[in-house]
């Protein structure tokens, strides 16, 4: 099986996509100082960064120490020619006393396409948004779960949308 094609920094599609090259390829170009989960599923590649990297607690505001990492991101993002949807989940009932975790969750994933392509420049139908609130809890087998059913998904996806 022939990998995905990686040529001056970007990885182009092709019908035989090898996730753990897509894999490899964005953790060799993304900080390590995040606490990050990479996991591949049948749907393409998950990136799992805890909410609290990116949130302060009950907030739906982009921390600034969060920011160069998702320029980072995005700009990944719009350079591999596989979509991305990014997925917000929210466990704990306390998180904001003011919206639900549905409602919370909804909102801080619009946040991030927002700025994704306000400041990378992905175009509009490569990227979208969605809420889970407490309905993906994180179940993978791994050491580090702390904070895991608050956070956010950049999931890859490796089959083409239709458009």
């Amino acid at each position: 099986m022939s990998h995905a094609k990686i040529q001056n920094g970007y990885i182009e599609k092709r019908d035989d996509y090898d996730t753990s090259t897509l894999m490899n390829f964005i953790k060799n170009n993304l900080p390590s100082d995040m606490k990050i989960i990479y996991t591949t599923v049948p749907r393409g590649l998950v990136i799992s960064v805890p909410s609290i990297e990116i949130f302060d607690d009950k907030s739906f505001e982009i921390k600034d120490s969060a920011k160069t990492f998702l320029i980072r991101l995005g700009n990944l993002i719009k350079h591999i020619e596989m979509p991305c949807v990014v997925e917000g989940n929210v466990l704990t009932q306390q998180e904001n006393d003011e919206l639900s975790n549905l409602e919370l969750s909804i909102i801080r994933a619009e946040t991030l396409v927002e700025f994704l392509l306000k400041n990378s420049g992905i175009p509009t139908n490569k990227i979208q948004s969605i809420g889970f609130g407490e309905m993906s809890p994180f179940d993978d087998n791994v050491s580090y779960k702390e904070h895991l059913n608050r956070r956010i998904d950049f999931v890859i996806l490796n089959y083409q949308w239709s458009r």
